[in-house]
């Protein structure tokens, strides 16, 4: 794809775009304030919180512990937020409610749409529902144990890549992001479709931060201001909306009881008993864990649900990109 469609080159401060396709030399872009100023918060968020290494993302291929839990130890198949509609907050109720919130997902799926993309495809859930359906599905992680788990699960193409490095043989329909646009910075996450297939539908679903956003709750999930701003710049058209946080906060009380009663004690006492018995077995305790619990506590804060409905809405957005870049250049004049 990048044959027909460069990203933009910055010369002097400004930004032009080529597009081989029309053989046409864009006019320089000159970004607003507005959206240098949101382009450096994302900067130094993604590096506070551990995403980059210079100016890339997912700083390294890696398993994610926590996830493997919930898939190996709580038996979940998909690792989503659930939306419910009225099942009782049990391990039931959430293999329930993650299994609306799929089918919902697969049902926002535009007409004429055939190839997609699943970002952040987890053990594949979402992937398997849509290629029930006939579309072609191919999923991408930079988790090698979810991408075995994928691999099983669908037998469906799988990338142990990060996003923004992906380059694909075809152009996809359809981008699906299943709350894994919250990884990706905002000006990587629309470039890499521009880039690779413009024209394609863009599907997010996702929590986002609303003002005013403190605490730890602040710093997860883009600011939704900054992401629909950068949705603009990139004349992506907006073609649908769902706020459906009413319906996934019930996933938050429930995995926040999870953790606080059950999964930290336990990780803790672990680390104890091991405590006792030799500085070894400290030693592969801290490998084996690697921070984890302190990431667990930081996720019994993040599930207070009363806060999280003050400084966050849960969406559901479909977009549909330009495409090329000359329609692009177009657009903003």
């Amino acid at each position: 794809m990048t044959d027909n469609a460069e990203l933009p080159q910055r010369s002097g401060g400004k930004t032009t775009w080529t597009d081989r396709t029309n053989g046409f030399r864009a006019i320089p872009f000159e970004p607003s304030p507005d959206r240098l100023a949101a382009a450096r918060r994302q900067r130094r968020r993604g590096r506070r919180l551990g995403w980059l290494k210079g100016d890339t993302i997912f700083d390294r291929i890696r398993v994610d512990v926590g996830l493997r839990f919930l898939h190996e130890v709580v038996g979940l198949k998909g690792l989503s937020y659930g939306l419910w509609e009225g099942e009782p907050q049990s391990l039931e109720g959430l293999k329930a409610a993650q299994n609306r919130y799929a089918k919902t997902l697969c049902d926002w799926v535009p007409h004429g749409v055939r190839r997609i993309l699943d970002v952040g495809c987890g053990t594949g859930e979402t992937a398997r529902k849509l290629t029930e359906r006939g579309f072609e599905v191919e999923g991408l992680s930079p988790d090698p144990y979810l991408g075995e788990v994928f691999t099983a699960r669908t037998g469906l193409p799988f990338h142990l890549i990060r996003y923004e490095r992906f380059h694909p043989e075809r152009p996809f329909d359809l981008v699906i992001m299943s709350e894994s646009a919250q990884y990706i910075l905002l000006d990587q996450l629309f470039r890499w479709v521009m880039r690779e297939s413009p024209g394609a539908y863009l599907l997010v679903s996702d929590y986002f931060t609303v003002e005013p956003a403190d605490g730890p709750l602040g710093q997860s999930g883009h600011p939704l201001s900054d992401f629909e701003d950068e949705a603009r710049l990139w004349a992506f058209e907006e073609l649908r909306r769902e706020d459906v946080t009413d319906a996934v906060v019930p996933t938050l009380e429930l995995s926040r009881l999870w953790l606080d009663r059950y999964v930290i004690p336990t990780a803790e006492l672990v680390q104890e008993t091991l405590a006792r018995r030799s500085r070894l077995l400290v030693a592969i305790g801290r490998i084996l864990l690697r921070g984890q619990v302190t990431r667990w506590k930081r996720q019994v804060e993040l599930g207070e649900s009363r806060e999280f409905m003050r400084q966050k809405r849960y969406l559901r957005l479909l977009f549909r990109s330009p495409e090329s870049m000359g329609e692009l250049q177009k657009l903003r004049a």
